[in-house]
């Protein structure tokens, strides 16, 4: 993610990164697929459910975002889905939350789920200022709040919801509105497939976009490959992050 919030706020884990590159290739990749996953002790988080995508505001952005999901859904092997809840802009969203149970993200998936309203990952195009209200109206989690306010102009971050196992079930992603047209796409690119459990950053990375640069980029062969094997069926919720990466380097890279 661009200038992470996450982890600027948990023990500046983006900030610390090993003094030097090994000399094989292969352990310089394993070092940086295992940052992102959380590293050598953490286990890994990923959703188990179908994905109910909206976007709220910047409605030219619409297709990139369900273009997004929908090839990251691919590769994870979950469904996507796109349900019809027109939220023209960010204040309408505001308005919406405040007037909705806390946490809810203003989804309603009762009595039917396949109503329009009911959605758990919300992508919102916003000024930092709004954004700020959103992430307390939603209310999301404190350090999130508080680290949107001492970051100021961050371009965009996500924040995931996690179960006690360790699935992610909801996620917010913000992007700022004011950007150029392709600082939005590598926002809306990198923080989506962030939010399916890659969680970190590695700074200044030569394989992966989520590399602490602000700046327009592209999504990388090594990034799917490593969301890939996040996803293996071999692996389950609270699967030790290193495991992953030995799957990522034997059986999905490039």
């Amino acid at each position: 993610m661009l200038r992470r919030l996450w982890l600027a706020l948990s023990f500046a884990a983006g900030l610390i990164q090993p003094a030097a590159h090994a000399a094989d290739p292969r352990e310089d990749l394993y070092r940086q697929a295992l940052h992102i996953l959380g590293g050598n002790a953490s286990v890994i988080h990923k959703w188990s459910g179908s994905i109910r995508l909206i976007v709220v505001g910047a409605p030219q952005m619409q297709p990139a975002a369900r273009e997004t999901l929908t090839e990251v859904a691919k590769i994870a092997g979950l469904s996507a889905q796109f349900p019809d809840a027109a939220i023209g802009s960010a204040n309408d969203y505001l308005t919406l939350l405040r007037n909705s149970a806390p946490h809810s993200l203003a989804s309603n998936c009762s009595p039917d789920p396949a109503a329009g309203r009911c959605f758990n990952f919300v992508v919102v195009f916003a000024s930092s200022a709004q954004m700020e209200q959103i992430a307390a109206a939603i209310p999301l989690p404190r350090h999130f709040q508080l680290g949107l306010q001492r970051a100021g102009a961050t371009p965009c971050y996500f924040a995931p919801y996690i179960r006690a196992r360790h699935e992610i079930y909801k996620a917010v992603v913000y992007i700022r509105d004011d950007l150029p047209p392709e600082m939005q796409r590598t926002c809306l690119a990198e923080e989506i497939y962030q939010a399916m459990g890659m969680f970190e950053d590695y700074s200044d990375s030569k394989y992966f976009s989520f590399n602490n640069q602000v700046q327009a980029k592209q999504i990388t062969a090594h990034d799917k490959a490593l969301l890939r094997a996040l996803y293996d069926p071999r692996v389950r919720l609270g699967t030790p992050a290193n495991t992953v990466v030995r799957l990522f380097l034997e059986h999905h890279l490039p």
